[in-house]
C-alpha cells in the first residue's frame, strides 16, 4: 500500500536541508507538513487486514505497544511463582485447627412432604359450602343499603364469587344453571364414556403396566422388608462397597423365597377391588429370620477375630471424627 504524494512531487519530497526550499517550506500555522514516501497503514487499513475492529487495534496498541507500560511478556519466561514463607506457619496451623472444628449438623429435612393420600370431599360437606355461600350473598343482598360506600362492599361480592366460581370447579357442576340446562345428575356413569386400561394409556402416552400398576398401588400390601445392609451411622464412611456377610445369608434366603412367591405365585383378589396381588405369606418358623445379634456377633477366625461386626474396633480412631 502507497501513501497518496500527488501534491507533493518526488524531487521535492526530501529536499537538501541548506536550500531555500526548505527555508520556503517550512510549516507555518495553518499548512500541512509533509508526508514522508513510506507505507504506512491508517487505524482503519490495520484493522481491515486483521479482521478486527479498531477498537480491538486501539487496545492493543495502548497495552503492547511501544509506548505501553507493560510491553508483551516473551514467553520463554514463565512468571515468578509465590512461596509460602516458614514463619508464617502459625496462622495456617490456626486455620488447619478452625477446619478440623467445624461443627457437624444434622441432616436437613426434605423441603417438600409426600402428599396425603387424595381423599375425595364429601358430598354434605359442598352442600355445606353452598349454603354458606348463599346465605352470605343474600345476606349482602338484604344489606345493600345500609352498607358505607367505602368499597367494602364490592370486595365482598367478589369474594364471594370467586369462592362461588371455586365450588362449581371443584364439583364439576355448574349449580342450578347446570341442572336447568343438562338435567339432574346421574350417579350411574355411562359406560360409552369409560375408557379401558389401554384407551387410558394411549390418552396419558405411557404403557398399560404403568396405568395398572398406579391403579393398584394404593391397594398393594406393605412389603416385605429388605433385610438392612448398610453400615450404621456410628461406623462412618466405608472406603469399599458393603459386602454381604455369612450371618446375612439367611435373611437373604428369607427375603429371596418370599419374593418368588410374591413374584411368580398365582394372584388372588382379596378385596374384590380388580386389583390382583399376591399376599404375602409369613415364614413357616421364627427360626428362618436370624436374630439381630447375628448381624453382630464377633468372628472367632479370619483377619477380623475379636471385633463385632458393625462397629469400630477401636474409639480412640474416632477421636477427631466430627
Amino acid at each position: 500500500m502507497t501513501t497518496d504524494n500527488t501534491r507533493t512531487p518526488r524531487s521535492t519530497a526530501n529536499p537538501d536541508p541548506g536550500s531555500e526550499d526548505t527555508e520556503a517550506r517550512k510549516p507555518t500555522g495553518t499548512a500541512r507538513p509533509t508526508i514522508p514516501d513510506i507505507p504506512v497503514l491508517t487505524l482503519t487499513e490495520l484493522a481491515a487486514r486483521f479482521d478486527v475492529t479498531k477498537a480491538a487495534v486501539c487496545m492493543w496498541r495502548t497495552r503492547f505497544g511501544p509506548t505501553s507500560p507493560a510491553p508483551f511478556p516473551a514467553p520463554d519466561e514463565p512468571g515468578r511463582r509465590p512461596k509460602w514463607h516458614a514463619e508464617r506457619w502459625p496462622e495456617f496451623e490456626q486455620w488447619n485447627e478452625l477446619r478440623r472444628n467445624i461443627p457437624r449438623k444434622g441432616k436437613p429435612k426434605p423441603a417438600t412432604q409426600p402428599p396425603p393420600h387424595d381423599v375425595p370431599v364429601p358430598a354434605f360437606v359442598i352442600d355445606a359450602l353452598r349454603a354458606v355461600v348463599a346465605y352470605n350473598w343474600a345476606t349482602e343482598q338484604a344489606d345493600f343499603d345500609q352498607q358505607d360506600d367505602d368499597g367494602r362492599r364490592l370486595h365482598i361480592f367478589n369474594d364471594l364469587t370467586v369462592l362461588h366460581d371455586f365450588l362449581d370447579t371443584v364439583t364439576g357442576t355448574g349449580g342450578a344453571e347446570h341442572e336447568q340446562a343438562h338435567g339432574p345428575q346421574q350417579d350411574a356413569p355411562d359406560e360409552s364414556e369409560m375408557l379401558t386400561i389401554g384407551q387410558l394409556a394411549a390418552e396419558l402416552g405411557v404403557t398399560k403396566a404403568s396405568v395398572h400398576g398406579w391403579y393398584v398401588s394404593t391397594t398393594l400390601p406393605r412389603r416385605f422388608p429388605k433385610p438392612v445392609v448398610d453400615p450404621s451411622p456410628v461406623e462412618g464412611r466405608r472406603r469399599a462397597p458393603r459386602r454381604w456377610a455369612r450371618s446375612q445369608l439367611p435373611a437373604a434366603r428369607a427375603w429371596l423365597a418370599w419374593y418368588r412367591h410374591y413374584k411368580f405365585s398365582p394372584k388372588t383378589d382379596p378385596h374384590e377391588t380388580g386389583a390382583l396381588t399376591a399376599m404375602p405369606t409369613a415364614p413357616e418358623s421364627l427360626t428362618e429370620m436370624p436374630r439381630v445379634a447375628e448381624f453382630l456377633k464377633s468372628s472367632t477366625s479370619g483377619p477380623r477375630a475379636g471385633t463385632r461386626r458393625g462397629h469400630i474396633a477401636n474409639a480412640a480412631v474416632r477421636k477427631f471424627v466430627t
